[in-house]
Order: C-alpha cells, then structure tokens, then sequence
C-alpha cells in the first residue's frame, strides 16, 4: 500500500491485492463461477485501488472518488462458465455528509 497525506483534508492511496481459491476446484466465492475438473488453476486474478478522498468542508463534507482495475488470472480467462473472460475497470464517486 502506498499513501499520501500533504495534509489534514487531503490523502490519496494506492492498494495492490492478488487473489487465489484455496483449491483448484473451488468456486470464487459466491460468484459461481467454477471449474471442477481443476484444469483452470487458481490464480483468479490481482487488483490495483486507487483512492482519493478529501475534506471540503471538515467535519461536514468529504468526497472521495475511486478507481480499480481488475487484471483477470488464469483462472477467469479458462473456467468453463465465466462469463467475461478480460480485465475489468471500476470506478465509483462517494459524498458524506455528516450533520
């Protein structure tokens, strides 16, 4: 994890995740996705987040906006029933408000 912090309002951070199934004839999680005969391996993929957040107005107001890239494994790519078979992009936008 990489983050920065110029000041009280401000900080952005960047997170890497990998991700593997216990076995190569588990399911990911509760996606259903799975290959029973094992063939597809285990490394369902890795993850780079990225996160910038700040305060607009302290202890009333903050923002933040978030980006992550999913970079599919062997797994993704080759199990019998994936339906999307690349990479995925995301990204998303949260306002709190606090009274």
């Amino acid at each position: 994890r990489l983050q920065f912090v110029p000041n009280s309002r401000f900080n952005a951070a960047m997170d890497y995740r990998a991700l593997w199934l216990a076995s190569d004839r588990d399911a990911w999680g509760n996606t259903g996705i799975r290959d029973a005969s094992g063939q597809s391996g285990n490394f369902v993929g890795s993850q780079l987040d990225t996160r910038i957040s700040w305060q607009l107005l302290p202890g009333n107001l903050d923002i933040e906006l978030g980006y992550t890239h999913f970079f599919s494994g062997e797994f993704i790519k080759h199990a019998p029933n994936a339906g999307h078979r690349g990479d995925i992009n995301y990204f998303y936008t949260q306002a709190t408000i606090s009274f």
